[in-house]
C-alpha cells in the first residue's frame, strides 16, 4: 500500500531597523491517511520581536548588555500519525480491513462455510490532531557574549487528539482499537537556557544548562468517559495523561490482630494489607474512609509518568592540544510501573526470581515482601494493580563524552605537510546512571499514548566505549 502527503508553505518576514520583527507563515497539508472530506488541514503561524538592546534609549547599558530580546509567538502544527505498523488498518484507519479467512459453521451437519469478517472497527471521520502554540519568551547576552540566557513561557494546547479508544469484545471490534479524534490536552511550562563561554589564552570552555518544566492536563475526552490504559493507567478530564490508577499497599499483616480490624478477613499473616479507600457518603462521593472491603474501587491516583522536570548539560573545554566535551541528561518528578518485577516478585507460579527476594515467614517477618504463597481466593499478594511495581523514575545519565587530542601544527610543518592534521579520541556512550529505579533503564517509552512510563520489557541501554584516529592532508 502507498501513502501521499502534498504541502503548500508561504512564508513572510520583516526587519525593521534591526529593532522589530515579524514572521508571518501559513502551511497547507493534505494526507492520504483520511478520507477525502477530511484529508486537508491549514496551520498558521506568527511571530513578532523586539530587540530593546538596539534602542536609542539602551545606550547608557550598552557597557555590559550585549543583546537584550522580547519575543512572542502564537502558531499551529498538525500531526496526522496513527501507529505505522506493517498494517493496511493502521496506514489507513479510516478504511475498513476485511479478513477474508474466516470460517464459520451452519445447519445441523455443520458444514463449514469459507466467509470474511470486518476485522477492525473504524472511524470514517478521523481527521487532523491540531496544536496550538503560544510562547512568551526573551533573549539575554552580557559580559561581551560570555553568558547568554533564555526563558521562555509555553503552553499548548492540543485539539482532535489522535489516540485508539479500547473497545469491549461485545463491540464486534476484530482487530486493534479504532482511531478516534479523542478531546484536548493541554502542555504548559517554563524552559530556561544558561550558556557561559570564556577564553583564557590557551585554554576556553563553555558550559550550557537547560531546564524544561511541564504541567499536563487533559481538558475533555471523546464520549465523556476514562479511558483505561496498559499498566492500570487512567486519562479522565481534569486529570493528567495516563495517571497511575492502582490499589496502594500499607505493609504486610504481622498477626491476627491486626487481620480483624482490617478489610481483608481471609488475609494471613504474611500478606498484603491494601489501603481501604473507597468509602462513599449519601450522595455517593468518595470520602476516603473505609467501606470494609478490598476491591477494584480501592484504586486511587499515585503518580504520573509525565516528568515534573528535564534538563540537560553541556560541558566543552580545550587546552592546548587537547579538548572535551560531556553531554548529560535526566527528569525528575515522573514513576514509571516496572511489569518486570511483577513477574519476578509475585510468588504464585513457579517461575525465576530474584536472587535477593526474601519472602516473609513467622522467623524472618517484613513490613515490604509479603509471604509466598498461590491463593485461589481472597486478595492476592501478586495482584497486578499495585503500587508495590511503581517506582521513582528521576535518573541523571553521562549520555555522550568524548576526550581528544590534537598533535601541534609543527610537527607536520617539519615534515612538509603544512595542511596536515591529526587527531586521537576516546568516545563513550551512557558512561553511568544515577537512579533509584530497579528496571534496566529508566528511559521508558510507554506502551503507547495511554500507557506511558509503562515498563513491559524495555531493554537495557548498552554503555559503548570507541577509540578512533582522525588524519587530514
Amino acid at each position: 500500500w502507498n501513502q501521499a502527503l502534498r504541502s503548500f508553505l508561504g512564508r513572510v518576514t520583516y526587519d525593521y531597523a534591526g529593532r522589530y520583527y515579524l514572521t508571518a507563515s501559513i502551511r497547507r497539508d493534505g494526507v492520504s491517511r483520511f478520507s477525502k472530506d477530511n484529508r486537508w488541514g491549514n496551520f498558521p503561524a506568527a511571530s513578532v520581536g523586539w530587540r530593546i538592546s538596539n534602542e536609542d534609549f539602551f545606550d547608557n547599558t550598552s557597557s555590559w548588555v550585549d543583546n537584550l530580546m522580547i519575543r512572542a509567538s502564537y502558531g499551529v502544527t498538525g500531526n496526522s500519525n496513527t501507529d505505522l505498523l506493517s498494517q493496511p488498518a493502521a496506514s489507513y484507519p479510516y478504511l475498513a480491513v476485511i479478513n477474508t479467512s474466516t470460517n464459520y459453521v451452519f445447519g445441523t451437519g455443520q458444514t463449514i462455510t469459507p466467509g470474511a469478517s470486518q476485522q477492525q472497527l473504524v472511524n470514517d471521520d478521523i481527521r487532523w490532531q491540531s496544536k496550538y502554540s503560544t510562547d512568551i519568551g526573551f533573549d539575554l547576552t552580557v559580559l561581551n557574549s560570555r553568558l547568554m540566557i533564555t526563558g521562555d513561557y509555553y503552553e499548548t494546547l492540543t485539539k482532535g487528539l489522535l489516540a485508539q479508544v479500547p473497545l469491549p469484545g461485545t463491540s464486534g471490534n476484530d482487530g486493534g482499537d479504532p482511531y478516534v479524534n479523542n478531546g484536548e490536552m493541554r502542555n504548559r511550562g517554563i524552559e530556561l537556557g544558561v550558556t557561559f563561554q570564556e577564553t583564557k589564552k590557551d585554554f576556553q570552555y563553555s558550559i550550557s544548562a537547560n531546564a524544561t518544566t511541564v504541567k499536563n492536563k487533559i481538558l475533555a475526552l471523546a464520549f465523556d468517559r476514562p479511558i483505561y490504559g496498559p499498566g492500570s493507567t487512567r486519562t479522565i478530564v481534569g486529570g493528567e495523561l495516563g495517571e497511575f490508577f492502582l490499589i496502594q499497599r500499607d505493609g504486610i499483616f504481622q498477626n491476627e490482630e491486626e487481620i480483624r480490624n482490617s478489610a481483608q478477613p481471609d488475609a494471613q499473616p504474611g500478606d498484603v494489607r491494601f489501603k481501604d479507600v473507597n468509602g462513599r457518603n449519601a450522595e455517593g462521593e468518595l470520602t476516603g474512609q473505609p467501606d470494609g472491603k478490598i476491591d477494584n474501587d480501592d484504586r486511587a491516583v499515585v503518580g504520573s509518568s509525565i516528568p515534573n522536570l528535564e534538563f540537560g548539560l553541556n560541558l566543552t573545554a580545550s587546552y592546548m592540544g587537547f579538548d572535551l566535551t560531556a553531554f548529560f541528561t535526566g527528569v525528575s518528578g515522573n514513576k514509571l510501573f516496572n511489569t518486570g518485577r511483577w513477574w519476578g516478585e509475585r510468588t504464585d507460579d513457579n517461575q525465576n526470581h530474584p536472587k535477593d527476594l526474601v519472602p516473609w515467614t513467622p522467623e524472618n517477618m517484613s513490613n515490604t515482601t509479603p509471604r509466598a504463597v498461590y491463593r485461589t481466593g481472597g486478595v492476592s499478594n501478586a495482584r497486578y494493580n499495585q503500587d508495590a511495581w511503581l517506582e521513582d523514575g528521576d535518573y541523571f545519565r553521562l549520555r555522550t563524552m568524548q576526550i581528544g587530542y590534537t598533535l601541534p601544527q609543527s610537527v607536520f610543518e617539519g615534515m612538509g605537510l603544512e595542511d596536515a592534521s591529526l587527531r586521537v579520541y576516546v568516545n563513550g556512550q551512557n558512561l553511568f546512571t544515577i537512579t533509584k529505579y530497579t528496571g534496566f533503564n529508566p528511559e521508558v517509552p510507554g506502551e503507547g499514548l495511554f500507557g506511558r512510563g509503562v515498563d513491559d520489557g524495555n531493554y537495557p541501554t548498552s554503555r559503548v566505549i570507541t577509540g578512533g584516529i582522525q588524519f587530514n592532508f
